[in-house]
């Protein structure tokens, strides 16, 4: 003899699954938002650590220059003859990328600017080939707090890209400049 569910077995049975996955379905948020939050930071640490090594393989100045002075609004790296920071005729764009998504800021301090230069060597330079380092402020739309500062990235004297540890207080200003 066949034996299966009742309808009243199968009905418990499906609204204890719904129950079970309304109660589960909270707790992945954050883990989707961090998840897409470094997949931003990393897309920037990507885009830094290409410019590098192709300065040093091509042997050539490049540079990465965000686009109409918002790193938000994406950015282009191109090949930069005359280390001036602006692409001529006869340099080469080698990548751009588009802006940010919505909810995202990204801002550059003051050591860095709205354009990082790589020589040859693979140091980071201003235009006209001055020392530059400085850090990178990746804001994130927060339903309860607004734009904070959700990673930092660092770039040293010697032109390296990293993550920093943990936002600090002036990183928050980056994102709050009204606080």
């Amino acid at each position: 003899m066949a034996r299966g569910f009742t309808l009243i077995e199968l009905l418990i049975a499906i609204g204890l699954t719904a129950l079970l996955a309304g109660l589960a379905a909270p707790s992945f948020l954050p883990l989707s938002q961090t998840a897409q939050l470094d997949a931003q930071s990393q897309r920037l640490i990507d885009a830094l650590w290409y410019t590098r090594s192709q300065a040093i393989s091509r042997n050539i100045p490049l540079t990465m220059r965000a686009v109409n002075q918002d790193w938000s609004n994406g950015w282009q790296i191109f090949t930069d003859a005359d280390q001036n920071g602006h692409p001529r005729d006869n340099d080469s764009i080698l990548r751009a990328s588009a802006a940010l998504p919505n909810g995202y800021s990204l801002s550059a301090n003051q050591g860095l600017g709205h354009v990082i230069g790589y020589r040859a060597d693979g140091r980071s330079a201003r235009p006209g080939g001055g020392l530059q380092m400085g850090t990178f402020t990746l804001c994130s739309q927060s339903a309860s707090a607004g734009l904070v500062a959700r990673e930092i990235i660092v770039i040293s004297a010697a032109g390296r890209p990293r993550k920093s540890r943990a936002p600090s207080a002036l990183a928050e200003r980056e994102c709050n400049p009204s606080s």
